[in-house]
């Protein structure tokens, strides 16, 4: 198994363009100019996400996988703790029961008004109101509830390189200590997830990044740490996410947690990766 930490960055440049190259080439050093072209050349136009709207939701199949690898809603109280821009907080939507609930987070205020207005585009009234948007810092959630939720999904925030590629973001000032800086607060999500599910309950850890240090290390370090009381173990993504990763002949590539979808295997689909974790008593 490779090794997940960050890459050296000795004889790299400091910051920009080359620094980014030279970091990710490093880390997929037979198949980073292939990523790269799948990215920016032949990217996925998404799926439409079937709601009542008439306006259809378009969704990377990649992201839908990782929505579902917990399974179906039904009547589960669940916590979507980074929720903007909504896509993945519909499809945890689409499944859900009467008496199910969601609490969608978003901390941003104008990430969370463009949750807001996809929940009510797309959700029908009765179903919305069964969806409670809250402002908090997902980082600091287990401080306010604990053993309270059947399901999280934390889709963290993360280095977005894709929207990097192609020009969304500014590459001119990427350095390769962004993804360690990155990491130490997705890793503060998934510990605040930890505390705040319930025993038998099940975590999705998501990103789009294509760093090992913002997937794959984020999830050991919160294995090797471990639960008071607790007791944590990988599980195997639901069969609704594995048939519908097989529908649109998704590559689910295995890492030593989880998964990770990359667009030169997926045809344009990705990137993602995702895992599910479960709490259990000890």
């Amino acid at each position: 198994m490779r090794d997940v930490s960050v890459y050296s960055i000795t004889n790299m440049p400091e910051r920009g363009p080359e620094a980014f190259q030279s970091f990710y080439a490093g880390i997929y050093p037979q198949r980073w100019d292939a990523i790269q072209d799948a990215i920016l050349n032949s990217p996925h136009p998404g799926v439409a996400l079937e709601t009542s709207a008439e306006k259809p939701y378009y969704l990377d199949p990649a992201s839908m996988v990782a929505a579902l690898a917990a399974g179906r809603s039904g009547n589960q109280v669940i916590l979507d703790m980074c929720a903007a821009p909504g896509g993945k907080t519909l499809v945890l939507a689409s499944s859900l029961d009467p008496s199910g609930r969601i609490t969608a987070n978003e901390r941003s205020a104008t990430r969370r008004s463009r949750l807001h207005r996809v929940l009510n585009e797309h959700v029908p009234p009765t179903l919305r109101q069964q969806i409670t948007v809250t402002s908090h810092d997902a980082r600091r959630w287990s401080l306010h509830e604990k053993n309270a939720y059947d399901v999280i999904l934390a889709d963290v925030p993360c280095s977005s390189e894709a929207h990097l590629l192609a020009g969304k973001g500014d590459i001119n000032t990427w350095s390769p200590r962004r993804s360690s800086r990155i990491a130490h607060d997705q890793y503060a999500i998934l510990r605040a997830a930890i505390q705040a599910i319930r025993p038998g309950g099940r975590i999705v850890y998501s990103t789009c990044a294509l760093a090992p240090a913002e997937n794959e290390a984020v999830v050991l370090k919160a294995l090797r740490k471990g639960e008071p009381n607790a007791h944590l173990e990988l599980l195997e993504p639901d069969i609704t996410a594995l048939e519908y990763a097989k529908k649109y002949s998704i590559t689910l590539e295995q890492r030593e947690t989880g998964y990770h979808i990359l667009p030169d295997t997926s045809h344009g689909i990705g990137p993602i990766y995702f895992c599910v974790i479960q709490k259990t008593s000890a």
